[in-house]
């Protein structure tokens, strides 16, 4: 418990820093561990430009041993929260050693804001709002997953996904369009309300729900959420409920959708990867 209070404690320190900065670029990286970073011009995503963090909460790799990866969406944002956070669960030997891959992009923070409802976002009922949650997919299973794979030990059959509001509308969109692309899934404050929940009454989702088997999921949002954010969650753990072949948890952590966000990272890892 002493250890999540400080690294709750960290992570906030640098979300108050974040918020004091005007414009920050969405190249941003991490100042606590260092990343390795590398860039892909997709030609699925319309020649976007996205920037990828590489941190290894591992000490020293074994020759010849494929780890877990956890591909995660917001790293301009959420770099430090997961380098602090799997740096010291590692060393304390919570969780297992796992390859730590943010996906960001360069913009302004106005223009960051819009950029990831585009690709996070499914296509909406009313077809004049833009959505490039499908070339966003592309991007990631037919361009950054192989390069992934190809220049790091990276366990093939291991893929993990964590997603925070849109981004966690993402990952349950993720589960209908291809649920056998990621292992592990965490899904945090899910904007499962957009479009009237549409994406929760698609019958695919239920069907590709049904299909899962061996996959660890976890749906969490904070307890002053509003009603229809909490509402979305719930909704998306009884989906997922119905499916007894796969491990599943629910977290309601303290605080709202930005002050639980924090403890939010930590959870994904001890829980997704604990020992």
């Amino acid at each position: 418990m002493k250890l999540i209070s400080t690294l709750i404690l960290i992570a906030l320190s640098i979300l108050v820093g974040y918020s004091q900065t005007n414009q920050l670029k969405a190249d941003s990286y991490s100042k606590s561990k260092p990343t390795k970073t590398f860039s892909i011009k997709s030609d699925y995503a319309g020649n976007r430009e996205y920037i990828m963090h590489v941190t290894y909460a591992i000490d020293s790799l074994i020759p010849g041993k494929k780890y877990p990866v956890l591909y995660y969406t917001d790293a301009w944002l959420n770099v430090d929260f997961f380098n602090q956070a799997g740096d010291w669960l590692t060393y304390y030997n919570e969780i297992e050693p796992v390859i730590l891959v943010g996906i960001s992009f360069m913009a302004t923070e106005n223009a960051w804001i819009e950029l990831r409802k585009e690709d996070f976002l499914p296509p909406h009922s009313d077809t004049t709002k833009v959505s490039r949650s499908k070339n966003f997919l592309n991007f990631i299973r037919k361009e950054l997953i192989p390069y992934v794979e190809e220049y790091y030990p990276a366990d093939p059959s291991d893929r993990g996904l964590f997603g925070s509001s849109f981004g966690g509308s993402f990952a349950t969109w993720v589960l209908k369009e291809d649920p056998k692309l990621f292992k592990r899934i965490g899904i945090s404050s899910p904007s499962l309300w957009y479009d009237d929940f549409k994406l929760l009454k698609d019958p695919k989702l239920l069907e590709n729900i049904s299909s899962l088997d061996n996959h660890k999921i976890f749906v969490q949002y904070g307890s002053s959420e509003s009603e229809k954010q909490k509402s979305g969650a719930e909704s998306l753990f009884e989906l997922l409920n119905t499916n007894k072949n796969i491990q599943l948890k629910k977290f309601i952590l303290d605080g709202g959708h930005y002050s639980a966000y924090p403890e939010t990272i930590i959870k994904a890892l001890t829980y997704l990867y604990a020992r």
